[in-house]
């Protein structure tokens, strides 16, 4: 059969036609390198995870391993980012395989980075940067935190001993007295504790409270409470606290976090106590266990010293007023008495144990050795 001229035509226009799509749809198809295009084929870098989701460092670092099959020329970028937008990274740490001993590597983001949350990411690129070979690595988180734990705070009662090889400690994270002045900086790793007796490391604990059940003797014993978190921060100072077991030998008769000052009568049976901040002196009588106060003097400012007689049945002060003078008062009967005579306003106080004398010092310069007796 002979193909008309006009038939001719129209095969030979489709033909082209046909070759052109082939054409288009290959460049379509293939398109440029992507990463995801050779992942099947070309291993990724490898980040190692970290061995702690925290930091206290402003300068990450990082480590992983670079797949052997990459060229000489190319290059590991290794990307920070800011969780928040995943598609440009805030810093890239470029490692050329030839400057790399083995395939090993470690990057630190060249500048400090704020507190918070980043996502580590690599990938393998070129020599000239364009094209990048198999996808990007898998994607590590780390979060830096650079405050420092404030240390815990005292609370009222912060120990108890239910026997005589027992004590419990509490103590709180919150400030009780709150300003204004405190960091913007906020603390992002929990926070644990750490609990000393003496210089002894108890234990750790993520409460408040810790039960030390390890007492093999009575006595006294000075508990530090330290606040850390997990990037390795630790307050810079502890908190403090005195204990005893309850036994025969010891009795706890007050726990206030700020007893300024403290007195024990001669014959073992009344204690004296002022809290700072507090205008009263309180009692304790060791045999009955009665508490009470004594109110401050009228215009009493500050009392700076303080004494009692043998049978506590005596108390003395030695105070400032409010309107700046010194004073010596004598407490018996329910009653202050102003004893303060005309010599130099008085400092320290002494009274001898039947409270009938007094033996203070003056506050005045040069004469500070002398004693006066009222």
């Amino acid at each position: 059969m002979k193909i008309s001229e006009n038939v001719k035509r129209k095969l030979r226009s489709a033909a082209a036609s046909m070759l052109v799509a082939l054409i288009v749809s290959s460049i379509i198809q293939t398109g440029p390198v992507r990463a995801e295009d050779k992942s099947t084929t070309l291993p990724t870098p490898i980040m190692n995870e970290p061995a702690h989701e925290y930091q206290n460092s402003d300068r990450l670092k990082v480590t992983g391993t670079i797949p052997a099959e990459i060229n000489e020329t190319s290059r590991v970028d290794v990307e920070f980012y800011d969780p928040a937008d995943l598609k440009n990274p805030l810093v890239t740490v470029s490692l050329h395989k030839n400057e790399l001993s083995g395939l090993a590597f470690e990057a630190t983001a060249p500048d400090p980075l704020y507190d918070g949350t980043y996502a580590i990411t690599s990938r393998v690129v070129d020599s000239a940067g364009s094209e990048i070979y198999g996808s990007y690595s898998n994607t590590i988180w780390i979060t830096i935190d650079t405050v420092i734990p404030h240390k815990p705070y005292m609370v009222q009662d912060p120990w108890s001993s239910p026997d005589a090889h027992t004590i419990k400690l509490k103590w709180s994270q919150n400030d009780p007295n709150p300003t204004l002045t405190k960091t913007s900086l906020q603390e992002t790793a929990p926070v644990t504790y750490a609990v000393y007796r003496e210089n002894d490391r108890l234990g750790d604990t993520p409460e408040m409270t810790y039960v030390d059940n390890t007492i093999d003797r009575p006595g006294l014993w000075h508990y530090r409470i330290f606040a850390q978190d997990a990037a390795g921060n630790v307050s810079s100072s502890p908190l403090d606290i005195y204990a005893g077991t309850d036994n025969p030998l010891t009795k706890r008769i007050q726990t206030a976090p700020e007893i300024s000052m403290a007195k024990i009568s001669g014959d073992g049976k009344m204690v004296f106590y002022r809290i700072n901040h507090e205008s009263v002196t309180k009692f304790h009588n060791l045999l009955t266990d009665a508490v009470g106060s004594i109110q401050d003097p009228n215009g009493t400012a500050e009392v700076m010293d303080m004494d009692v007689s043998y049978n506590g049945q005596k108390l003395v002060y030695t105070t400032y007023a409010t309107d700046g003078s010194q004073h010596v008062h004598l407490y018996q009967d329910s009653t202050f008495t102003d004893v303060t005579n005309s010599e130099p306003p008085a400092l320290y106080v002494h009274m001898s144990s039947d409270g009938n004398r007094l033996l203070y010092t003056p506050q005045k310069k040069g004469i500070s050795n002398r004693r006066y007796f009222v």
